[in-house]
Parts: C-alpha cells; sequence; structure tokens
C-alpha cells in the first residue's frame, strides 16, 4: 500500500517566498516548488532557493501535469502558496485542482489586474483613487481635464511592482511620453502592455500592510510607514519604517484592510496592501496575493518576535495556533524599531564594488542586500529595479535609526557606499 507524504506547493517561491520551505522543514514538513513559467523575469529567478525543497516542478500550461506528477510521486498537498506575483494566477487554479484551501480562480483577474482590482474594492465598499484605464492618451487626457487633474496625475501599467513604469505627468506632453513609451512595451513581468492605468496624482502618508489569512480569517504581521522621493517624474522608495502596533493607524489600517481582502475575495494565503492615508482616512493604492518582496524577515523577527512566512507556515502545519490568533484579535509586539532604505544611484557606469565596512559601522546596521556583483552596469535608480541594494535597519532607539538614516544619505551623496568604475 502506497502511503502518501503530505506537502505544500509553492508557486514562484522567490524573494521573501523563498524562506517558507525551511520554515516549513522546521515543523518536518516538506515542500515542492512550482515555477509558473520558463521565461520569468531574471530579478525573481536569482532569489530562488531550489535545494530546500523535496522536487521542483515547471509549470507546462497543464495544470494537470502537475497534479499528475505529485500524485505519481506519492506526495498529498495539504496547501498551495503564491510566494510571488507570477504564482496568483496558478496559484488559485493549482489549489482548485487539487481541492485544497485556495482563492477563487473566478476573481483571480481582480488580484492581479490593478483596474479590476478598483473596481471590485470600490464594489465592496472600499475607498480607491480614481482611476481610467485606456490604450488612447486622447480619451485620457480628456478624463484628466474633465477631473481637473491635467496637471498633475499619474500614468502606469496595470500589471506591475516596485513603481515599475510609474510616470508622474504635469502635462500633456508628459501624457505622449508616457503613452508613446509604454503602449506596446513589456511589463515588469515580461508581457506586452495593451492599455495604461491613469490616476491623479494623490498625496497623503503611504503604508504598506502585510497579513496571513486562512478560511477567510486574517491577521496583520507587521505594517511598514512608507515615504517615497518623487523626482523626474519617478517614485522612488525612499525609508520605510515599522508600524507600532500600539499606534492607532494600525488599528485603523488593520480595519481596512479586511474589507479589502474581502473585497478582493482572498481568504487564504498572504497579501501585501499598499494603503494611503487621505484627510485622515485610509485609501486603497493596491494589493498583491503574496509576500512583501525584499523583505528581510530575520529583521521583521528581531523586531516583533515573528513574520509573515512564519505565519504562513503556522496556517498550513498549525492551523489551531493560527486560529487563536485570531480569536484573540492578536497584534504583533514591537520588540524593537526597524528600517528600510533603498539604495539610490544618481549616476550610471559600471560597478566597483560596495564598502559595506561603512554600512556596517552603523549603530542600527541589521543587514544589506546588495543587488549588483563588481563588473555590471550600475544604472540611475528609476525603480525598484534599478536599485543597487536595500539596507535594513534595527535598533531599540528609533532616533538613531533616523540618525543612521541621515549619515547613508551622506555617504551616499559622497559616493563613499557603491562605487562606480
Amino acid at each position: 500500500m502506497r502511503h502518501a507524504s503530505e506537502v505544500c506547493v509553492v508557486v514562484d517561491g522567490y524573494s521573501t517566498a523563498n524562506a517558507l520551505a525551511p520554515a516549513l522543514a522546521g515543523y518536518g514538513f516538506g515542500a515542492v516548488h512550482v515555477q509558473s513559467d520558463p521565461d520569468l523575469p531574471q530579478f525573481l529567478l536569482r532569489t530562488g532557493v531550489d535545494h530546500a525543497y523535496l522536487d521542483t516542478y515547471l509549470h507546462d500550461g497543464d495544470v494537470n501535469t502537475i497534479v499528475d506528477r505529485l500524485d505519481r510521486a506519492g506526495l498529498r498537498p495539504r496547501s498551495v502558496v503564491a510566494g510571488a506575483e507570477t504564482g496568483v494566477e496558478l496559484g488559485d487554479q493549482l489549489a482548485r485542482a487539487l481541492g485544497v484551501p485556495g482563492n477563487d480562480p473566478a476573481t483571480t483577474r481582480c488580484r492581479r489586474d490593478k483596474h479590476h482590482m478598483a473596481r471590485a474594492a470600490a464594489a465592496g465598499g472600499v475607498a480607491v483613487i480614481p482611476h481610467l484605464s485606456t490604450s488612447s492618451r486622447d480619451d485620457a487626457a480628456e478624463w484628466l481635464r474633465a477631473g481637473g487633474w491635467l496637471d498633475d496625475a499619474v500614468v502606469k501599467p496595470r500589471a506591475s511592482s516596485g513603481s515599475f513604469g510609474f510616470l508622474r505627468c504635469r502635462s500633456e506632453a508628459d501624457l505622449d511620453t508616457a503613452f508613446k513609451g509604454w503602449l506596446g512595451a513589456p511589463d515588469v513581468f515580461g508581457s506586452p502592455i495593451g492599455e495604461l492605468l491613469v490616476q491623479p496624482f494623490m498625496t497623503g502618508d503611504e503604508y504598506a500592510v502585510n497579513t496571513v489569512s486562512a478560511g477567510g480569517e486574517y491577521v496583520v504581521s507587521d505594517i511598514w510607514h512608507t515615504k517615497k522621493r518623487h523626482e523626474g517624474g519617478t517614485a522612488l522608495y525612499d525609508l520605510e519604517r515599522l508600524v507600532d502596533p500600539g499606534d492607532a493607524v494600525f488599528d485603523q489600517l488593520h480595519g481596512f484592510v479586511g474589507r479589502v481582502l474581502d473585497a478582493l475575495d482572498i481568504r487564504e494565503g498572504t497579501a501585501h496592501t499598499e494603503v494611503m492615508m487621505i484627510a485622515g482616512e485610509p485609501v486603497l493604492v493596491e494589493t498583491g496575493a503574496r509576500f512583501m518582496g525584499s523583505i528581510d524577515i530575520s529583521q521583521v523577527t528581531e523586531a516583533t518576535g515573528t513574520n509573515a512566512v512564519q505565519l504562513v507556515a503556522e496556517t498550513i502545519v498549525a492551523l489551531d495556533r493560527f486560529a487563536a490568533r485570531v480569536r484573540e484579535d492578536w497584534r504583533p509586539a514591537l520588540r524593537r524599531h526597524a528600517a528600510m532604505v533603498q539604495l539610490l544611484s544618481r549616476h550610471s557606469g559600471t560597478l566597483a564594488g560596495y564598502d559595506l565596512g561603512l554600512l556596517r559601522a552603523l549603530p542600527s546596521f541589521h543587514a544589506v542586500d546588495t543587488y549588483l556583483e563588481a563588473g555590471d552596469p550600475l544604472q540611475v535608480t528609476v525603480n525598484s529595479y534599478t536599485t543597487p541594494g536595500l539596507v535594513f535597519l534595527v535598533h531599540e532607539s528609533p532616533e538613531t535609526i533616523s540618525d543612521d538614516y541621515r549619515k547613508l544619505r551622506e555617504l551616499e551623496a559622497a559616493g563613499a557606499l557603491f562605487l562606480s568604475a
């Protein structure tokens, strides 16, 4: 008699999700990896950890092929987790085919496409930023003019992340540039852009809210206050600081994001929701039904005692413990303050190297992710995919983190952190 082993199936387990298989292994539970497409972007593929999996599959376009391979291997999936944005659609389909808890494939597009996302959220009573999805520059100009937004608007792809494709437009000439530059071009995931999302440019405090759900119930693992720099029409992540769960805004965002999850039919797995506070009220920017990318879970664990990856593992192997968190209206504890700083390159050239000693000398230094090797092209930073790296800070004192952030930017401006050949 054959005895099947229970496993978790991770679809595109890159970036932050590469920590899920080791987390499950800590419980003695295995995982299988599925790559959703043979031509995934290199920025994802370079972050994979294939050795942590019992096996790895490449999706050939037929979900049943994966189901059959798992069955022949004697593996019985208990759950399916979409690790990265590219894995959301296949993750929904695979969970349905395997008969395990998952999000409804019939509503996947409202979790992948910003146009359908905003419509579904608004239909669910969630405040959203007004938008138009169009392939016509003239229609965009007319719509913006009617709303009084033509002198300050945003144009971006309907599917994107990391501010890729974001362009702030102050004139019709800027609209021309956006539409001529992006229509038909590949988005960050490699798909051709058929329509662009047009919105008024809004101002307000921005937050990133990370959640984990099981059976339609959720907990908030961490919230980050996000400061961006708007330079030359782009939006650059500057400084993200962990929000104290004791702050009133944490509770406000906690309740708001629950309505977002319901409206977008996110009942299982993790989600990363971006919110802007406008006139004191939360407004949805967008949601990804996957982990927050590029995060250092060891930093979050040091600051709060847990992290989204560990909580997802709980939903798979210790569901009673997760259910108790929901019943008790659990909040993470703030043990230490934390921040993330995206390195910004102001010039192009060839990278000679990093002076990591300067970073390690900062009192709050925790870790740094460097995205380039010596000899690689160094680009001017215009989004999260053209940054030289990301620095993680942790300390008991928020003032120390502020001081280190300023010192880091001073070193960066002096050309001391990453060197151009």
